[in-house]
């Protein structure tokens, strides 16, 4: 397909008085929309930036040095995002001519409100390893269809410079019978390669907004699959193309039950011949690398299996992981989930369409394996709720003199309302199961996790074997 083709067909980026474009955001700004039209941020950014700031630290009671810790790096953050454009930029409203991206920016904005915004939570979150509260509760996400005059576009290069070099791209690659011959026409290349957004400056006014969309949350547990049919070897090159540009090596990937986290990337690190270790202290304050000169071998990348998921949820989970191989790729061997690895994480999400998290979160996922097991344990009911130890319920029948002895004084003493000792074979418990470490500790040293997993106490009381009730009724 040639550049005059191309523009023949009349897709978005054609040089027409007006283009087509998509905005996501929340239903929490929708009245405001309609009155004023969208709006760029505001001039006095960093003020507007600090004031989302303090909305999070205050919900969080969070004060001292850490609070002004945390507003410094909210005002330096600030300063880079109002200039990433270069100066004469600095106010923007982002679009994208992709529906499915647009409507995966509203979801984050109906939560947080805006990019700033939830850069801001992640910043809070990074700092201090508390969960910040969502800004908005109840909002949904929308996405508005604009028309808007093409010469407020600002883009990377010119539009026509830009679109002249993304076909030249397409075109070779058909020549050479490169992979990317798989999509249909330029549209489509674009859509999916690049995940184009365009930003305007103007204000986009209530009139040059044609229509507005809701976007229906995803139903829990829909399009749920086993991980071992999601097809990995193929997802990973596929993603490294696109998104690293063939720059990830060929590494072993497997699937494996994992039971607390998504995914790892294992590797040895190689130091040069005659290294020495460098002086820590100047290693901790960033004076040195500790890892100057080294390589690495024998790196491996597994999946988890453990839960069933959707595969958008495991897209997510081998992007995260690719992002630490990248990081070991280009040196970054001690990362982890520092500046290096977010904002990198930021940009892959803005082309995929939706948010690669940090962390792995599996309270409430279902396990892959539907078979039940016997689980063991005992239950603590306090007046603001309950908490288990799990143990190997071969060793709790000898135990239970000793159970009666400890925990009858804090029942006396009105510590606890209640202990249960009990064994159990359900879906439910088989899944606290894996949660929950199954301990070996003397009765006196147990630690107790809280128990909040819906439907956990009714399937007990339904299909649970009860050894002991301690409480005040019972002498």
């Amino acid at each position: 397909m040639k550049l005059h083709e191309i523009f023949n067909e009349g897709f978005w980026w054609k040089l027409e008085d007006t283009t087509t474009l998509y905005h996501g955001t929340s239903s929490a700004f929708l009245n405001d929309i309609k009155t004023d039209g969208l709006l760029p941020p505001k001039d006095e950014f960093e003020k507007y930036a600090e004031d989302i700031a303090n909305f999070y630290l205050n919900a969080l009671n969070i004060t001292g040095e850490l609070r002004n810790e945390i507003l410094n790096e909210v005002q330096e953050r600030s300063v880079k995002y109002r200039t990433r454009h270069g100066k004469e930029y600095s106010s923007v409203i982002y679009f994208t001519p992709r529906f499915e991206q647009a409507a995966s920016y509203a979801k984050s904005y109906a939560e947080h409100g805006g990019e700033i915004s939830y850069d801001i939570w992640d910043l809070v979150k990074v700092y201090s390893g508390l969960t910040p509260p969502k800004r908005f509760v109840g909002n949904k996400p929308i996405v508005l269809t604009c028309e808007i005059p093409t010469n407020w576009l600002i883009t990377p290069q010119p539009l026509p410079a830009l679109v002249s070099r993304l076909s030249d791209i397409f075109n070779k690659n058909y020549e050479n019978n490169n992979p990317k011959d798989e999509y249909k026409n330029f549209d489509e290349f674009v859509e999916d390669s690049t995940a184009f957004e365009v930003r305007v400056k103007n204000i986009v006014t209530p009139e040059m907004i044609k229509n507005i969309t809701y976007v229906p949350p995803k139903r829990i547990n829909e399009d749920l699959i086993s991980p071992e049919t999601y097809k990995l070897q193929q997802k990973y090159d596929e993603f490294n193309r696109k998104f690293f540009n063939n720059e990830l090596p060929k590494i072993p990937i497997r699937f494996a039950k994992l039971k607390t986290v998504g995914g790892e990337v294992k590797y040895t690190v190689v130091r040069p011949a005659g290294w020495v270790a460098p002086n820590p202290t100047l290693v901790r304050i960033g004076k040195v690398d500790k890892y100057a000169g080294a390589s690495v071998k024998n790196m491996t990348m597994t999946i988890s299996s453990m839960y069933m998921r959707d595969e958008e949820s495991l897209d997510k989970i081998l992007l995260h992981e690719m992002i630490h191989t990248y990081m070991v790729v280009i040196g970054k061997f001690n990362e982890s989930h520092g500046s290096n690895f977010i904002k990198v994480a930021k940009d892959i999400s803005r082309k995929v369409g939706f948010e690669i998290p940090l962390v792995d979160n599996v309270s409430n996922l279902v396990l892959n394996d539907k078979t039940t097991k016997l689980v063991g344990g005992i239950l603590l009911k306090k007046n603001n709720g309950y908490s288990v130890a799990l143990i190997n319920p071969n060793n709790l029948k000898d135990s239970l003199n000793n159970i009666n002895e400890r925990w009858a004084y804090f029942i006396k003493n009105n510590y606890l309302e209640q202990v249960t000792v009990f064994t159990i074979n359900s879906p439910i418990w088989t899944q606290i199961g894996v949660k929950f470490p199954i301990q070996r500790k003397p009765i006196n040293k147990l630690d107790f996790y809280i128990l909040n997993i819906e439907g956990a106490i009714e399937d007990l009381q339904k299909n649970g074997n009860i050894l002991l009730i301690i409480n005040k009724d019972i002498k």
